[in-house]
């Protein structure tokens, strides 16, 4: 049989086992529902003792980003090194809830993102960050439009799990998910484009291990060079701002971080596969080489899937996926990328006959998956996407395409 006939039968098969158009057309609208049910109980928590914004006492009831405000605010006040004292750090914050606390968020990130901190604390604790949310869930949802092309795609990737818990954190899963998208989207049509993008990322560095080794095999050397060039112009541009010392103190921070992360730290807020072997009760070490194990073997699937004629859309959704998998350290928030991995593949099949019923199943298993464990989710979302890459449909095709018409 030709592959033409195979693309022919293929397409129809995923037709004919399709999910039905009537639950197609309602799944946004169930996403909002899902938003407005993210929303309300968010804000339902205010004033309570363990709340949001406020607890019962009506002090500031701080969250992550309490970490991000208290260091831009030092950093406003000509300090900008108590951001990587975190005994310091931590006095600022009980001074800010005007009462003690059982625990505080730490700074961990690289000094040229001190300048966004700074800006963020001219304002009041709650309006930054309502604002920090809003402008990143903005954001976001752009990259959904330009990766989907329909408002029922941004509703659907702004419903995803990761959304109550950026929005209970205050977190920037929204904008990790944003630069990652985005740059996967700019590839091909810009590359020079995607790889400043994806050298924005460098503020999280372990979520950027898998993006270069897909770079690579894949011959993208001008993103490479624009990637390399945009890290190396805000860290010389921060060096200038601040001086080399707080670099100095910056990779003293990681190695207190990671150390109160290896006795200290409640495993369960983990969503990577170490957190989960960790809490079903195996201990650091076996579970860091198994989880060290599989991040190898995602490694090299992602490695042969670039260096291949793939889609494009297969690539982008395999290496969304692998990022998430690739650090022990991966938080619920992080796992927005998870939506962006989900979108890439969805657009893959809406371009080549639609999705099938077991797919969609998987899609849903998914992210009823991720509050779990996002390393699971992910090992799904993988065998989905090499599923989708033994299909004739697979082979290489304009990036550009449009997508079907709903």
């Amino acid at each position: 049989m030709s592959s033409q006939h195979a693309r022919v039968d293929r397409a129809s098969h995923a037709r004919s086992t399709a999910p039905s158009p009537e639950l197609l057309r309602r799944l946004p609208y169930y996403a909002l529902g899902l938003l407005a049910f993210y929303l309300i109980y968010t804000l339902s928590l205010i004033g309570r003792p363990e709340g949001w914004l406020l607890d019962g006492s009506g002090r500031y009831w701080l969250n992550d980003f309490a970490g991000v405000w208290t260091a831009g605010d030092v950093t406003n006040r000509g300090l900008p090194e108590r951001a990587y004292d975190i005994a310091k750090l931590c006095a600022e914050q009980v001074a800010l809830r005007g009462a003690p606390m059982a625990g505080c968020y730490p700074w961990p990130y690289p000094p040229h993102v001190l300048p966004l901190a700074a800006t963020l604390a001219t304002l009041p604790l709650i309006p930054a960050m309502l604002l920090w949310l809003g402008l990143t869930a903005s954001v976001y949802g752009a990259v959904a439009r330009l990766i989907t092309g329909s408002w029922q795609g941004v509703a659907l990737m702004l419903a995803g799990p990761a959304t109550l818990n950026i929005l209970y954190t205050g977190q920037n899963g929204f904008l990790s998910a944003a630069l990652i998208g985005g740059g996967l989207m700019l590839l091909p049509t810009r590359p020079v484009l995607a790889g400043v993008v994806f050298g924005l990322l460098a503020y999280k560095p372990h979520l950027g291990l898998m993006i270069p080794l897909a770079l690579i095999a894949a011959g993208h050397w001008r993103t490479i060079a624009a990637a390399g060039s945009t890290v190396a112009v805000v860290v010389v541009a921060s060096m200038a701002l601040h001086g080399l010392e707080l670099w100095n103190l910056f990779f003293l921070q990681i190695g207190n971080v990671a150390s109160v992360m290896q006795t200290h730290f409640d495993t369960s807020k983990l969503r990577s596969l170490f957190g989960l072997l960790q809490t079903l009760g195996l201990p650091a070490g076996p579970a860091l080489v198994i989880h060290t194990v599989l991040a190898l073997a995602v490694a090299g699937v992602v490695i042969v899937v670039w260096r291949s004629q793939l889609a494009h859309d297969l690539k982008a959704a395999l290496l969304a996926t692998a990022i998430t998998m690739a650090s022990p350290y991966v938080f619920a928030y992080d796992l927005a990328a998870l939506c962006v991995a989900q979108a890439f593949l969805v657009r893959h099949a809406l371009k080549h006959g639609g999705i099938a019923m077991p797919e969609f199943a998987g899609l849903a298993a998914v992210n009823v998956l991720q509050p779990l464990s996002g390393g699971l989710a992910g090992l799904l979302l993988v065998g989905l996407v090499l599923w989708r890459a033994s299909e004739p449909s697979a082979e290489r095709t304009s990036p550009g395409a449009p997508l079907p018409a709903s």
